[in-house]
């Protein structure tokens, strides 16, 4: 009988929503279920765990294990397993590495490019690193509060850039609450902005956020793979690509808008010389509801 499962590749995706949705990150899933990250992460990347760990993710999950369980080297049929059977041998988990940090995703929710690309970096970097990524929307204190906890203990902060993301409230608000811890934190979290085919000035206030530090730059699917190693390389002390000089041939020179000279007036209509009062004759008088009855007290009598 295997010891060993892996999860099915067609069943993965699906397995990744419902764990995000509920526990917003592998490292609280693991903690919830009280085994180590690196379990989790060996179990969403469809390598080997131990038997009863599979099962008791898949519970916790609220999902039939037989319905999600590979085995390798072993005959697809399954009916002659048992949830209730225990290894002779303890589960095995694997320690932390002391290189392992911790790495929030920032992005625009249900747009393209930028979801499948930040699932997919959150996939592979899951594989070394604690991440986070919010894949849904909670109303009210608590995802305030679920958020800003996780920018509190991140060390890098991923920030998606896209013609949408940089118009989204959320990842402002997010990037600015970076801002300000890493000001009061020794500099955690550290931001590694990542544009995503956008090729357009930062708007503020993201330009003051953003500008004086390197940037990582995406343009199309067959990028994807060389983004994921310039992030490893970053959080384990290397540098975006896009520095300050790479900058001026990467973003797009705007013509500048053709100004119509000034006229050699301010004003065609010709206004009154100031003076203390104004006639109610004037065509800049606005009458009053009292002008009558001042009028009329001040009205001479007729002999």
């Amino acid at each position: 009988m295997p010891r060993s499962v892996i999860l099915r590749k067609d069943k993965q995706q699906k397995v990744l929503q419902r764990l995000l949705g509920e526990f917003f990150s592998q490292q609280n899933f693991a903690e919830d279920l009280g085994i180590a990250a690196s379990t989790v992460s060996n179990f969403i990347n469809l390598r080997p765990v131990d038997r009863k760990t599979f099962i008791q993710i898949c519970k916790k999950l609220s999902l039939n294990w037989r319905d999600y369980a590979d085995f390798p080297n072993q005959p697809s049929s399954n009916d002659n397993l048992n949830d209730n059977v225990t290894s002779d041998e303890p589960t095995q988990y694997t320690i932390s590495s002391p290189s392992k940090q911790r790495v929030f995703i920032s992005y625009k929710r249900n747009v393209e490019p930028d979801e499948p690309v930040a699932i997919q970096v959150y996939q592979e970097l899951s594989q070394q690193h604690n991440v986070f990524i919010d894949q849904r929307t909670l109303i009210g204190k608590r995802w305030a509060e679920c958020i800003e906890t996780e920018l509190r203990s991140t060390d890098f902060l991923i920030v998606f850039l896209s013609e949408q993301s940089v118009n989204s409230e959320m990842v402002q608000w997010e990037i600015s609450l970076a801002v300000e811890l890493a000001q009061s934190q020794g500099g955690k979290p550290v931001i590694l902005p990542v544009r995503l085919a956008y090729q357009e000035a930062f708007p503020h206030p993201l330009s003051i956020y953003l500008n004086h530090i390197n940037w990582a730059f995406w343009e199309s699917p067959q990028d994807t793979s060389r983004l994921i190693e310039e992030l490893r390389q970053a959080i384990h002390g290397g540098s975006l690509s896009i520095d300050q000089q790479a900058k001026t041939n990467l973003l797009k020179k705007s013509e500048p808008e053709q100004l119509l000279p000034p006229t050699p007036f301010a004003q065609p209509v010709v206004l009154e010389m100031p003076s203390g009062t104004m006639k109610p004759e004037s065509a800049f008088y606005v009458e009053r509801n009292a002008d009558a009855i001042a009028l009329g007290g001040h009205s001479v009598p007729s002999h």
